[in-house]
């Protein structure tokens, strides 16, 4: 069953989320994760542990999910050393050209390709 909670849908999961694309709501939520909020697609961050993200941005425009990782990295706290990044590639390589050559930021050591062509791996300082 979903839930909604000022204008947030979520959906019962069973994995922690790191809740901070809003301002009203924030803090670790348990088995729940971001199904929409209001028109608004964004993106779905999946605590793997404490020290492995995993996001997916396949449904961001290019800007938008370029400003959205950016924002990650940089509220992220030390702990986070390992962030997968789901883009997919099925429907075209704009996000996945924009997670591999275009995003830079301090925090990002290395960029890992891996076996699927729909996931970058970033390893964090």
């Amino acid at each position: 069953d979903n839930i909604v909670i000022r204008g947030y849908t979520l959906k019962l999961s069973f994995f922690y989320l790191n809740w901070n694309c809003c301002s009203e709501l924030c803090g670790l939520l348990f088995g729940f994760y971001i199904i929409k909020r209001k028109a608004d697609l964004i993106a779905m961050e999946k605590y793997i542990s404490a020290s492995k993200v995993e996001i997916d941005i396949h449904n961001m425009q290019r800007e938008q999910a370029k400003k959205y990782l950016e924002q990650f990295l940089s509220r992220a706290n030390g702990n986070v050393k390992e962030v997968t990044v789901i883009h997919g590639y099925s429907s075209g390589t704009v996000l996945q050209q924009m997670v591999r050559k275009g995003l830079k930021h301090h925090r990002i050591k290395h960029k890992i390709l891996t076996m699927n062509p729909g996931v970058t791996i970033l390893e964090l300082e």
